[in-house]
């Protein structure tokens, strides 16, 4: 009994553990990746941020990109939030182009 209490424990340590290191920022999440999925799935008709451009000019992107991709997709949804854009609302799309 006492190797099943001690199995059930380390396994909820564990899945507790990894847990944890996935709510950490900058751990197995993509910014740059976040930013092209919304705009390809929001807006995949933008004038000047289209979904073949921006992902070319993000996907596989370094480090170095990551605080540029979460400030471009912070100031995206800001904007839609400020013109009540919501992802996949073609009435709203229309009135943009």
């Amino acid at each position: 009994m006492k190797k099943t209490r001690i199995g059930l424990a380390s396994a909820s340590f564990l899945a507790v553990g990894f847990g944890l290191l996935a709510a950490v920022p900058g751990c197995g999440d993509d910014p740059c990746q976040e930013y092209v999925d919304y705009m390809c799935d929001c807006h995949p008709e933008h004038p000047t941020e289209d979904c073949d451009t921006i992902t070319n000019s993000y996907s596989d992107a370094d480090s170095k990109l990551e605080d540029q991709c979460v400030s471009a997709l912070d100031d995206q949804k800001a904007a839609d939030e400020e013109t009540g854009h919501e992802c996949g609302d073609p009435e709203v799309e229309e009135s943009e182009a």
